[in-house]
């Protein structure tokens, strides 16, 4: 059997399964549409669009949009480590004297 033969019955024989774990490996973990990128966050799309306009990192191409889930994270972490959600305090009324 030759090496060409034998690698490519390899690959038929993989599996779809086989197919995809490789491919994890050898490309960083890439999120493909708003939907995923979404999924990824936990939020509504409009909130990661939201979040895209006020500078999270997701890439455009076109009407395309991606982003890599080691720079949300990196992203995520930034803006959750920032400064404590301040309560908003009642307006002090001054009395008259």
């Amino acid at each position: 059997m030759g090496t060409k033969k034998a690698l490519r019955e390899g690959i038929q024989g993989a599996g779809p399964e086989r197919a995809r774990s490789t491919s994890k490996l050898n490309e960083p973990s890439r999120l493909e549409g708003w939907r995923q990128i979404s999924a990824f966050l936990g939020q509504p799309i409009s909130v990661a669009q939201r979040w895209a306009k006020s500078g999270m990192p997701v890439t455009h191409d076109g009407r395309r949009v991606h982003g890599f889930v080691d720079e949300l994270n990196r992203w995520l972490g930034r803006e959750s480590a920032g400064e404590p959600v301040k309560e908003p305090q009642a307006p002090q009324i001054s009395q008259p004297s």
